[in-house]
């Protein structure tokens, strides 16, 4: 069974719910702006999730995915996939970002709407941050990323408005198009001495 784009977008009072045991799929959008919703189970039966749907959860605090389930996993409430190597949704409502040290990519729009944040520390164990990573987190201030991170994808930080500054680690390798669009006051990118890929 599949629950369709959007099925719960603006049900701005839902405060519970139960996905029966029989969703495969959850749209894009599903659960956007649900502003009450404070945590999610996620069902064994769960295989596939679609573009960001659970957008704009404001009050989210933390992910459960029910054992069983072969596609997807958490960390301390925070959403991953089965292997436990890739981030898939952080919790909205966290004011701090931790990182999981199994972790090794940022899926796209992991971070989408993060508004709490106000700084971000990438680890040397992550290797990849995926499109729109980090959408709209428009009170982002700083973002450290530690040598070992080597790819940031298109339009990471998109409309990053807090966001001034990014030093780029020597072993970054590429970096996608667009990466601070309607991120109005980034003023500098620095690199470190002796990359190799970047000039």
């Amino acid at each position: 069974n599949v629950l369709p784009d959007s099925a719960f977008f603006g049900c701005t009072q839902l405060m519970q719910l139960e996905l029966p045991s029989s969703v495969a799929a959850i749209g894009s959008y599903a659960f956007a702006s649900c502003y009450y919703l404070t945590h999610l189970t996620l069902p064994r039966s769960l295989t596939t999730l679609g573009t960001s749907p659970f957008a704009s959860c404001v009050r989210l605090t933390d992910f459960s995915v029910e054992e069983g389930n072969r596609h997807f996993a958490t960390i301390d409430g925070i959403l991953t996939n089965a292997n436990r190597n890739k981030l898939v949704a952080y919790p909205e409502a966290r004011s701090e970002a931790v990182i999981p040290s199994t972790i090794d990519s940022i899926g796209p729009y992991a971070f989408r709407y993060c508004f709490n944040l106000s700084e971000v520390r990438i680890p040397s164990h992550v290797r990849v941050i995926c499109e729109f990573a980090f959408q709209n987190c428009t009170n982002l201030q700083q973002v450290t990323l530690e040598e070992g991170v080597e790819r940031i994808l298109a339009m990471a930080f998109n409309n990053c408005d807090s966001l001034r500054s990014l030093h780029l680690p020597a072993s970054i390798d590429s970096i996608g198009l667009r990466l601070f669009i309607y991120s109005d006051n980034m003023r500098q990118v620095t690199m470190a001495e002796g990359n190799p890929n970047l000039r």
